[in-house]
This record gives C-alpha cells, sequence and structure tokens, in this order.
C-alpha cells in the first residue's frame, strides 16, 4: 500500500499542470506517494504533455469514451478509482502545494488515529494582466472553535479543497464526489466527511490558490447566482435529512445547518450580520442550549 495519493483532476491545463505536477515532486516527504492526473477529456495539449513529460512519475487516467459530462466531480472519483494510498489528498490542476504539505498532513493523521482529516491554510495568488502577482492569505486569518469543526457548514474561507487530506477509509465510508452536483460537490464531500469522522485544523501555510484568468476551461462550471443559490439550499436540505436519520446528538451542528437554511428563506434581509442575529432569535425559543454553545463558539 501507499502512502499517499495525489489526486489532480484536469481539464485544458496545459498552461498550468507542470505547476502543480511539480509542486509535489517537490515535497519533502519521505514516505511513498503517487501522482494521479484525472483528464477530463483535455484537447490543448494537457494529455500530451503528462505523457511525455512525467510518464516516470505520474498515472494518468482519461476520460472514458462517452462519458457524460461529471466535471471535476467526475474526474475525482475516477482518480479515486485508481488509487492506492493510505491517505488522498485532491490539487487542483492550476494550484500548488507548499514542499511542507504532505510531511506536516501524513504526520497529524498518522500520530492520531482519530483524526479522518486534517485541513491548513491556504494562499491566494492573483496575476494581473500585466503579470504582476499579489499574494495573500484565502483562508481567515482567525479562525473559531466553530470555523475549525463546523468549516463548510459555518461560513466561508475556513477549509478549502486543496488544504486537505484525509484517510482512504473515510472516503469508502461516505462514497464518491456527488457528480449530479455541478457547483459545489467539492463542500458537500467535505460536509458529509466532518459527519462520520473528526476533523483537525493544522495552524501552517500548505497550498496556493491561483487565480490567473482561465474561465472556459474550468471543471466546475460557472453558473448563474440563483442555479448556485439552488445548489446549495439543496446541499443543506441532504445535511439535514442525513442528520435526522443518523439520530446525531450534536446539537450545534443542528443548529448551523437549520441556520444556512433560514438564511436562504430570509434572503429578503440584506444585512447579512442582521440576518444572522433574527435567525438565532428565533432558533433560541427552539435550541436555547446550542444558540448559546454557537455564540460562545464563534467568539472563541
Amino acid at each position: 500500500m501507499i502512502d499517499i495519493s495525489v489526486i489532480i483532476p484536469s481539464y485544458n491545463r496545459v498552461g498550468s499542470i507542470e505547476r502543480a505536477i511539480n509542486s509535489v515532486l517537490s515535497q519533502d516527504f519521505r514516505g511513498s506517494y503517487e501522482i494521479i492526473v484525472s483528464d477530463d477529456g483535455s484537447t490543448d495539449g494537457t494529455i500530451e504533455l503528462v505523457e511525455d513529460k512525467y510518464k516516470e512519475s505520474v498515472i494518468l487516467v482519461r476520460k472514458p469514451d462517452g462519458c457524460k459530462d461529471q466535471g471535476a466531480a467526475g474526474a475525482r472519483n475516477r482518480g479515486i478509482d485508481v488509487s492506492k494510498g493510505n491517505y488522498v489528498c485532491f490539487l487542483d490542476s492550476d494550484d500548488a502545494y507548499e514542499p511542507i504539505f504532505l510531511t506536516r498532513c501524513y504526520e497529524a493523521l498518522s500520530n492520531d488515529e482519530k483524526l479522518g482529516y486534517v485541513f491548513c491554510r491556504v494562499n491566494k495568488c492573483t496575476r494581473a494582466t500585466d503579470n504582476s502577482i499579489d499574494v495573500k492569505p484565502w483562508t481567515r486569518a482567525s479562525l473559531s472553535y466553530v470555523d475549525k469543526k463546523y468549516h463548510v457548514l459555518h461560513r466561508a474561507y475556513c477549509i478549502c479543497t486543496i488544504s486537505i487530506m484525509c484517510r482512504r477509509n473515510v472516503l469508502d465510508l461516505v462514497g464518491a464526489f456527488d457528480t449530479t452536483l455541478m457547483n459545489g460537490q467539492d463542500s458537500d464531500m467535505w460536509i458529509r466527511i466532518s459527519e462520520v469522522s473528526k476533523g483537525r485544523f493544522l495552524d501552517f501555510v500548505g497550498a496556493t490558490y491561483y487565480i490567473e484568468g482561465f474561465v472556459n476551461n474550468q471543471l466546475t462550471k460557472s453558473s448563474t447566482k440563483e442555479f448556485k443559490r439552488g445548489l446549495s439550499q439543496r446541499i443543506y436540505a441532504k445535511a439535514l435529512e442525513r442528520y435526522n436519520e443518523s439520530h446525531c446528538k450534536d446539537g450545534l451542528r443542528l443548529l448551523i445547518i437549520k441556520m444556512n437554511i433560514m438564511s436562504f428563506e430570509e434572503s429578503c434581509i440584506g444585512n447579512p450580520k442582521l440576518r444572522r442575529l433574527i435567525i438565532l432569535f428565533r432558533l433560541f425559543f427552539r435550541q436555547p442550549i446550542s444558540v448559546l454553545q454557537y455564540i460562545f463558539g464563534a467568539i472563541a
């Protein structure tokens, strides 16, 4: 068995996939790992580049002929299917790991069998049209207890797909990425993983998210705000359904799921902070202890 599988989904990334692959090859990790590039039907030379330059160090998975468009979810799932690592992580084909990423995440998981996954900080690098580069933190500077434990459910910029390493058996337990979600399939996955396993935030920068004007070659297709909102509502509704079916006793998780669902219902309240206060006030009469836990946990 291999220690780590790094899965890189790709689609027309001839201009950036070398950076992604090289960032894995440059890791200071001393264990065994495999790099799996799962291509979703590139036509720009991405496949040829990977075959020619990285034949000895990368496993290339092609999109099967006749396979319907499943975006990033389908590409990641095909990578998972052929992977052999005890731990799995996902690096987008236009992003990069810092040299310490694999080592730090592997050590954290290996030293605590109770952990199902770990995640770290991410930087954002923006390249303007004049080639000037701006690097700043993507992850929130301060993460509360609620941010760390409920990340995706609570608010944005807490956890990012490229910042996560999880145990293979946890992935096996929750199942594949949902290919019916054209947006938010990664958020749905990390919510499901957090339902069945314990995670830990590692306070170091382990990856960089690049923004370089790519528009038409992204695996996660752009959509209208209304469409994305509909998918988010569906994700939270599924989370509530799973919560009720599991007989979970985590009242704080239930509260945050309800807050998200009610936020869509109260979208007419334009001020997000005011909307959240109104929702908390209403939920206080149903879950007073959980509301107090949330208030203190969100500032801790």
